[in-house]
């Protein structure tokens, strides 16, 4: 299998051929990106006596416009990746394919993506269970949180699980599947090479999921315009997330090759 930068790299040159991302991430991933990091700003940085609800009633309003806010990015990586199946037959050149027309195949799609993504929140947290319990079991007895890492061994199934449920989404728009169908087939196509998946997976987490997290933190202190800055992280954290995205498909590509070589 090619290296995680040769796969970054295939998927750079096709975000540039497929002219079409651009209004995907104009219209599905900047704006509730932003809203997103306004929403969170407000929530961290206004006092309790000046919300305009009670501090439950605020979390409750800050968590239903965030599930929102999800189900409309969602759409957009349902976008993205109906764009990406074209990395699976050919190495695809520019594509004059009208937004349009991407929103209609993709629509489709939107409610499996997230209810498969629930489902697949929920059995990680039946699997990542026996670590819970006993980490708060001895951290518990032995009055100090830290000692419940100890425990950290019973959470590789969970991270095994993890690791082979990953592709769900690519076998959602690609096969047509849902659910628990989706997920297992995923499992079916990582089994045996786990490891090495699970490797591929920490890459893109340090080169995607690390600089997201590194610019919501510091986007602020590059201006003092809360407006201004949740631009910032908009534009940013969405070209990485659709870079993201058909890495993902780049890889599940490699792997489809590797298991039919």
């Amino acid at each position: 299998m090619p290296s995680l930068f040769v796969l970054i790299g295939v998927a750079w040159a096709f975000c540039a051929k497929q002219t079409v991302l651009n209004g995907i991430m104009l219209c599905f991933f900047v704006p509730p990106t932003s809203m997103l990091y306004l929403l969170t700003e407000y929530m961290q940085n206004t006092p309790a006596e000046m919300l305009p609800l009670s501090l439950n009633g605020m979390r409750i309003f800050f968590m239903l416009a965030a599930f929102a806010l999800s189900l409309w990015m969602t759409y957009g990586a349902a976008c993205v990746l109906t764009v990406g199946m074209r990395l699976l037959k050919s190495r695809a050149g520019r594509s004059r394919t009208s937004f349009a027309a991407v929103r209609k195949q993709a629509l489709p799609f939107v409610f499996p993506l997230l209810l498969t993504d629930i489902l697949r929140d929920c059995l990680l947290m039946l699997w990542s269970l026996p670590f819970i319990l006993a980490a708060v079991t001895i951290g518990m007895t032995y009055g100090n949180p830290y000692y419940g890492f100890f425990a950290a061994p019973l959470f590789i199934p969970a991270v095994i699980f993890m690791t082979r449920s990953y592709f769900y989404d690519i076998l959602i728009v690609a096969e047509k599947m849902q659910f628990r169908n989706a997920i297992l087939a995923s499992a079916g196509l990582v089994r045996g090479e786990t490891s090495r998946v699970f490797n591929y997976l920490c890459g893109i987490a340090i080169c995607f999921q690390v600089p997201i997290f590194f610019l919501q933190r510091g986007v602020g202190s590059l201006t003092s315009s809360v407006y201004l800055a949740s631009l910032i992280f908009g534009f940013g954290a969405s070209g990485l997330m659709i870079l993201g995205l058909l890495t993902n498909v780049c890889l599940y590509r490699s792997l489809l090759l590797l298991k039919n070589a």
